[in-house]
Formats: structure tokens, sequence, C-alpha cells
């Protein structure tokens, strides 16, 4: 048996963060067996059961922009997640004490050229889209995106009965679904997004609404917590 250390790098530019995944592999011919352990932290789904997280909007912001930043960095790579949602979105905190956002889950991931087929499933967080049954983009993964951030924001919109309706309905008037101030540029977000759908991308339009979502705050700045009773929790 051999065992190979590796740096994964797909999402560390952005953050300065190393995972270190041991893979062990057996020599058996023709199949190798492959063994990986890694700890990628909490997933929200866990940081959603916690009373009184996730209040203020500016985490909201900041936890988004991150998200964007691992996207993008996998898109520049020729990927397509295509299972962005809470459950395969985790946190966890670096070596300077600050919180990181990763991703989970690559079992759906395929390369992005040619487009994949469309997933085979009715998801809440899919594009209207994808639902439709068109191909998968580098797109669909940001309006998943956007859909998380609804999420975080427990703007809860979408059921499994009717969910095609009712992501025409969003796709149709999504300022409509954000009343407050704080939550606004997630419906710009999405508006953008979808407009870019036969463009070249423009990297610097989706930044700029993250820069200027809510005055006097940074998408680049820390990710405010506390850490007690071994969870993150926070603000």
């Amino acid at each position: 048996m051999k065992t190979i250390f590796l740096m994964l790098a797909m999402e560390l530019e952005d953050f300065q963060r190393k995972f270190l995944i041991s893979i062990s592999f057996f020599e058996t011919k023709p199949v190798i067996p492959l063994v990986i352990q890694s700890y990628e932290g909490f997933s929200f789904n866990k940081v959603f059961a916690m009373p009184n997280v996730l209040q203020q909007p500016s985490n909201v912001l900041k936890i988004g922009y991150r998200l964007f930043l691992l996207l993008e960095k996998m898109h520049q790579m020729g990927f397509v997640h295509r299972d962005v949602h809470a459950s395969n979105i985790t946190v966890d905190n670096n070596w300077e004490g600050e919180l990181e956002i990763s991703l989970i889950d690559f079992g759906r991931t395929r390369p992005s050229i040619p487009p994949p087929e469309s997933v085979d499933e009715r998801g809440r967080h899919l594009s209207l889209n994808v639902l439709l049954g068109e191909r998968y983009e580098p797109h669909d993964d940001l309006i998943s995106m956007v859909f998380s951030l609804m999420t975080f924001f427990r703007i809860r919109t979408f059921t499994d009965e009717e969910l095609v309706a009712q992501k025409q309905a969003f796709h149709e008037d999504p300022m409509s679904y954000f009343p407050t101030e704080d939550t606004q540029w997630v419906g710009r977000l999405y508006l953008y997004i979808n407009s870019q759908r036969n463009q070249p991308y423009d990297r610097e339009g989706i930044v700029d609404i993250f820069r200027s979502a809510i005055d006097g705050v940074k998408p680049t700045d820390p990710i405010s917590f506390r850490y007690f009773d071994r969870l993150f929790w926070i603000d």
C-alpha cells in the first residue's frame, strides 16, 4: 500500500487555505480502489440548526462573496459543480482564526465543455433553465449560489410542488422577493447573472454588486462569529 499526500489547490488561492488529503491506494489491476480522508468543517445545514445565527446581513454578504470566488475558481479550471446548496457549503476556521467557506460533494461535478446534460432531478436549488431540461452551464452554479443566499436570509420561496411554476414566477419578478434594502443585492445578482447567459463572462459586474451591496461593508472583511461548545456561531 502506498500513501500519497496531495495539497488540494482548487479552493485555496483566494483564501490561502491548505487542505491535506490522504489518499491510500492498492495496486490491484485492473481496478485501483481509493480511500480518501479529509475534513471539510461544518455544513450550513448544521449551522442553521443552531439558534440566533446568521442574523447580520453583512455576514451573508461575506459568505456569498467567498462562495462566488470558489465557484469562479472551479469554472476557471473547466468544471461545474451542479449541486450547490446549503448541505454542500461548509464553514471552518483557518490558522489565523478567521472563518472560511468551502464546497464539498463533487459527485455531480462535470467538465463544463461541452456543457453536460441537465441534472436529472427537481431540486429547489436548481435554476429554471436546468429544471426545463437545458444543458448545465457555469451560470447555473451561480444561480444556485443565489438560491443558497436566499436560504441564508431565510427567504423560503420554493416548495417541491409546482416547482417549475414557482421558479418561473421568481424569474419574471425576482426583486419582489427582496423587500428590504439589505437583501436587494441578491435579486440584482440573479438579474445580472441571467443577463450574462448569452454574453461573454463579466466578472467585474458581479463583483461590483457584492461591493456595493451594503453601505460600509466590504465583502472581503472577516466573517464575525463566536466559537462555543465546538461550534461556529455566526453572527
